[in-house]
C-alpha cells in the first residue's frame, strides 16, 4: 500500500469515529468566530477519505461556521463599546480583532451589505472579519444570516464533493497500479525502470 493510500485509510478510520463530526463542527465554530486558520482543513481530508460521509461532514462544517459567524456578528455589534483593556478585548486583540483593524471595512460593508458577506463565504476574503464588520457597521440580521448560511453551505458541500471525488479517483488509480504490479513485482519494476534510465543516460 502506498503512503497516500495508507493516509486515506487512516482518515477513513477517523471519519467513522463518533467524535469526528463534533471535531468538524467545533473547528468550524472556532474558526468562524475568533480563531485564525483555514476553514476547510478538517472536513475536506475526511470527506476525501470517506465518500459516504462527505455530505454529513460538509453540513456539520457549515453549521459550525454559521454559528461561528453569528458569534462574530455579535462581537461586531459590541466592539465599539468594548474596552480593549478588558479580558475579552485583550483576547480579541491577540487575534487581530480591534476597531482599528475593522476601520478599512466600513465603506465596503456600507456599500455592499449582505452581498459582501456572501462573497466572503466563497472567496479568499476573511469571512470572520467580514462577519464582525457586518455586525459593527449595521448589516441587518436577517439578510446577514441568509447570506452566511447560503454561502457557507454551498462552499462546504462543493469542496466536500470535490474532495470525495478526488479521494475515490486516487484509490482507484492506486488499486489498479497494485493489481498491475503486486508489492514484490512493483519493487522489481521500479528497479528495472531506474536501471533503464541509468543506461539511457550512460548511452548519451
Amino acid at each position: 500500500m502506498s503512503r497516500g493510500a495508507a493516509l486515506l485509510a487512516r482518515l477513513h478510520h477517523i471519519a467513522e469515529r463518533g467524535w469526528s463530526g463534533t471535531v468538524v463542527f467545533g473547528w468550524g465554530l472556532l474558526q468562524g468566530s475568533v480563531l485564525p486558520g483555514p476553514a476547510d482543513v478538517v472536513y475536506a481530508p475526511l470527506a476525501a477519505a470517506h465518500r459516504h460521509r462527505a455530505l454529513r461532514l460538509a453540513l456539520l462544517a457549515a453549521a459550525g461556521s454559521i454559528v461561528g459567524g453569528i458569534i462574530a456578528y455579535g462581537i461586531g455589534t459590541q466592539l465599539s463599546v468594548m474596552r480593549e483593556a478588558s479580558a475579552i478585548g485583550r483576547v480579541l486583540g491577540a487575534v487581530g480583532i480591534t476597531p482599528a483593524a475593522l476601520a478599512p471595512w466600513r465603506e465596503r460593508v456600507q456599500e455592499w451589505g449582505w452581498a459582501l458577506v456572501l462573497l466572503a463565504t466563497v472567496s479568499p476574503l476573511s469571512t470572520k472579519l467580514v462577519c464582525i464588520a457586518a455586525g459593527a457597521f449595521g448589516v441587518a440580521p436577517v439578510p446577514f444570516l441568509a447570506a452566511l448560511a447560503a454561502g457557507r453551505t454551498a462552499r462546504t458541500t462543493t469542496i466536500a464533493w470535490l474532495a470525495s471525488r478526488a479521494g475515490d479517483a486516487y484509490v482507484r488509480a492506486t488499486s489498479a497500479r497494485e493489481q498491475q504490479f503486486p508489492p514484490g513485482e512493483h519493487a522489481h519494476h521500479r528497479e528495472r525502470q531506474e536501471r533503464d534510465e541509468h543506461e539511457r543516460r550512460r548511452d548519451r
